[in-house]
């Protein structure tokens, strides 16, 4: 059975980018590409493709939102599996697209061989993730099982107002340099802010902070309430044979 994929990409050079490539394998029909995440809905609606690709960044809907609704309780089934394709490895952007319903998140440097994969690896039911992103996984996964929310939290109380803005806005997945110039502070300043959060959260890291941050409720992803969490049964009806 073919697999039939939706391309939404605000940029029409990556969208026939795309296409181009998964035009190499026999098996796979690009039925539809856009750069608007409202008529990405529509498109989704019409051609119930097996597998959208996405970028973060779309005209009137982004592609969070779209993934959101796509992978929700209340789209009809079958419902598509979401391949995020974007150029942003940061620690939020990457969680956002999971917990909005993403299995697979590439990064826009992947070679063609690895997108084709992808997109077979989603249509079957599975998982893809770049490598950057499977190493921010495994230790989002290591630190889940081996620092419980519960400790960490008991340092969340002993953090400064100006820490806890700082501790939102990593999770907002601002670098350093964003973060400084936000709050008019010395890039220096801002890093000191970071390793003092890390002490007092007992964090080994910024990849950790951020799992923290949306873990433990201190905030929490800015995408509709139609998502389903990336622990949903997948919908398999319809899958390509």
């Amino acid at each position: 059975m073919t697999i039939r994929v939706l391309i939404c990409d605000e940029l029409p050079v990556v969208r026939d980018g795309l296409a181009g490539t998964l035009a190499r394998d026999p098996d796979i029909t690009v039925v539809a590409a856009t750069g608007d995440g409202a008529e990405a809905l529509d498109l989704t609606r019409h051609h119930a493709p097996h597998v959208l690709i996405t970028d973060i960044g779309l005209a009137r809907r982004s592609g969070l939102e779209v993934a959101a609704e796509v992978t929700g309780p209340a789209w009809p089934a079958p419902r598509p599996e979401v391949l995020v394709f974007s150029a942003r490895t940061d620690d939020a952007i990457v969680m956002k697209a999971l917990e909005a319903g993403a299995y697979g998140y590439l990064v826009k440097d992947a070679p063609s061989e690895e997108l084709i994969r992808a997109v077979r690896a989603l249509a079957a039911g599975e998982a893809a993730t770049s490598g950057p992103v499977t190493r921010r996984l495994i230790g989002w996964l290591y630190w889940r099982n081996a620092q419980p929310v519960a400790a960490a939290q008991q340092g969340l109380r002993t953090l400064t107002p100006r820490e806890r803005e700082i501790l939102l806005l990593v999770a907002a997945g601002l670098t350093d340099a964003d973060i400084a110039a936000k709050l008019t502070l010395q890039e220096a300043t801002v890093r000191s802010h970071v390793y003092h959060l890390r002490e007092k959260l007992g964090l080994r890291d910024r990849a950790q902070l951020v799992a923290f941050a949306y873990q433990s409720g201190f905030t929490v992803p800015t995408v509709p309430d139609a998502w389903s969490p990336p622990g949903r049964a997948p919908d398999r009806s319809e899958r390509p044979r």
